[in-house]
């Protein structure tokens, strides 16, 4: 599931580049062309899914779930049921993109540090947030600007 939705998102991106092609100076410019449909798949692509602890513990954007393997399939624990994962992160992945855009705002930091408040609130592991402050920050601007494009469209 998550890799068809990765190449899905990676042609739209080769695609929306490709038009941009003669504008060097800015290399995020093909977000200006995206429609609403491919900025919600961009944010989704955009959106963290880390393991909190054992026991199938996940932060999905911003909130902290219980995920389980059913029938091949990834189910997440939402309030009295369970959601499929694809499901969820296409209804909810763009909102909780905003509530880390928000905190970005707030706090003027980056994508990582905002990722980092919400790892906190979670009480994940020492090593979990250690291992998430060790990459790259290269999506901050990726992040932002297609927040932008939401808002704009």
């Amino acid at each position: 599931m998550q890799e068809k939705m990765a190449i899905e998102i990676s042609k739209m991106i080769a695609q929306k580049m490709a038009m941009m092609k003669g504008d060097e100076t800015d290399p995020l410019a093909f977000i200006d062309k995206l429609n609403s449909e491919e900025v919600g798949k961009l944010l989704v692509a955009l959106l963290p899914l880390l393991q909190l602890e054992t026991g199938g513990k996940y932060m999905i954007g911003t909130a902290k779930h219980t995920v389980q393997i059913k029938s091949d399939r990834l189910f997440l624990r939402v309030g009295g049921g369970f959601a499929n994962l694809e499901d969820y992160l296409k209804q909810n992945g763009p909102f909780e993109c905003i509530k880390i855009a928000k905190i970005m705002r707030d706090k003027t930091c980056s994508y990582k540090a905002a990722v980092e408040v919400y790892l906190e609130k979670h009480k994940a592991a020492k090593n979990v947030i250690k291992e998430w402050l060790k990459g790259d920050d290269s999506n901050s601007e990726l992040f932002s600007r297609t927040i932008q494009r939401m808002r704009d469209l």
